[in-house]
């Protein structure tokens, strides 16, 4: 009755016991390539990606940043020069050129962040590497239990259920035949 409850049922199912049963192979189902794309060594080699733009982006913090710059203009109308008015029409033009250079004053700061973060992807690339052997271990000892299983199930096919099936048959027989009592059958 528990079964029905743990179907939500009232229908009775009937379990035919005739027949013979194989055995699947499960060697066929397990790819050992497939630990490469395990959601968790996949992630974990997301955050490996991510840590490497991050080093990238550090390094490229620390170092100096030059800018240059070019202005073009032209003033139109009267312009103050030395106390006297002077007209300067769209054909006179004013030139000017920026240079900058930012050296960054935190560098040793910014190399530590760097040192930091490459440690933090080797770790995960360490964890990585655990993982997939955690994972391949776990395979292994699967296949091995199921193999373990398969031979104890050939062992009672083979071996115990026909002998069982004797030691019923001579047991009737011998109750039968009066050669054993009721108590002893």
């Amino acid at each position: 009755s528990s079964f029905y409850q743990l179907l939500n049922t009232s229908q009775r199912y009937k379990i035919d016991s005739i027949g013979s049963y194989n055995t699947m192979s499960i060697l066929s189902l397990i790819d050992i390539s497939y630990l490469n794309t395990h959601p968790l060594v996949s992630s974990l080699l997301q955050e490996a990606k991510i840590l490497d733009s991050s080093v990238k982006v550090t390094k490229l913090e620390g170092l100096p940043d030059f800018t240059l710059g070019y202005n073009n203009q032209s003033l139109i109308g009267f312009q103050d020069v030395n106390g006297s008015n002077l007209f300067y029409g769209g054909n006179k033009r004013f030139h000017s050129i920026n240079v900058n250079v930012a050296i960054p004053l935190t560098y040793s700061s910014t190399k530590a962040k760097q040192k930091s973060l490459e440690y933090k992807k080797q770790s995960i690339e360490a964890e990585v590497l655990n993982t997939k052997l955690i994972l391949s271990t776990q395979i292994d000892n699967t296949l091995k239990q199921y193999n373990k299983d398969l031979l104890q199930y050939e062992y009672y096919k083979t071996n115990a259920v026909p002998n069982s099936e004797e030691i019923v048959n001579a047991a009737n027989l011998g109750y039968q035949t009066g050669d054993v009592n009721y108590i002893e059958y």
